[in-house]
């Protein structure tokens, strides 16, 4: 079932994927979801729909796109919040990285 709920989140990321609705899909309670989740995983399934967005993330700011496409892209409400969790997990913001780790 984790595995599933790890495709599923990974798959869409602009999707807006609930813990019950994933539950429902599976046929289990949100608690048994998430106990679950975070036994196989070690995060809930909401931090890990947030990292697989910024891995994503990583990939579109390589090949050179905007901050606000690549927050668009991977599902972000807007960009503040992009760059808030971005840094959260990386330590820089999205421009930061694109400066250090893009050659122009």
């Amino acid at each position: 079932m984790v595995r599933a709920v790890k495709e599923r989140l990974a798959e869409d990321l602009q999707a807006r994927l609930t813990l019950p609705t994933l539950a429902a899909e599976h046929g289990v309670t949100p608690f048994v979801l998430l106990r679950a989740f975070l036994r196989e995983a070690g995060i809930s399934p909401h931090a890990y729909q947030q990292q697989q967005r910024v891995r994503r993330a990583i990939t579109l700011l390589q090949s050179g796109r905007a901050v606000v496409e690549v927050a668009a892209q991977t599902g972000f409400s807007d960009q503040s919040h992009f760059t808030r969790v971005f840094r959260q997990q990386t330590s820089l913001t999205p421009k930061a990285y694109q400066s250090a780790f893009v050659s122009k």
